[in-house]
């Protein structure tokens, strides 16, 4: 193991020594920039990030809504269709059925006429 021979006083003159080169250092305002411009990239990409992320949930609620509002229009549309196709054949049947009327009706007044003579 390493023993320090330093007292505690001379680890802070040391420490004092070596700050002081630090904040003499000509690269030190520049480096301090230069991580100002760094932090300050990295959050207007977050930024950035977040507008995009806020504009997809947006864009992703409108689709939500708008195959909503497409399905609806579509089940609309097919109980209207339904309803129509229920309406005709009810229709049909019922043309069907008052025809039928008539001929037996026909065939039963012939039938009379033929029984009398």
């Amino acid at each position: 193991a390493v023993v320090s021979t330093q007292s505690t006083g001379e680890k802070t003159v040391n420490l004092v020594k070596n700050s002081q080169k630090f904040l003499d250092d000509p690269e030190f305002e520049k480096n301090i920039l230069r991580m100002r411009d760094s932090i300050g990239s990295d959050i207007r990409k977050y930024s950035d990030l977040n507008q995009l992320k806020q504009g997809m949930d947006g864009l992703t609620s409108g689709l939500a809504q708008r195959i909503q509002d497409g399905a609806k229009i579509v089940q609309d549309g097919a109980s209207v269709l339904r309803d129509s196709a229920t309406q005709r054949i009810q229709d049909g049947a019922k043309i069907v059925t008052d025809s039928a009327s008539v001929i037996r009706d026909s065939v039963l007044s012939k039938e009379q006429e033929a029984q009398k003579n």
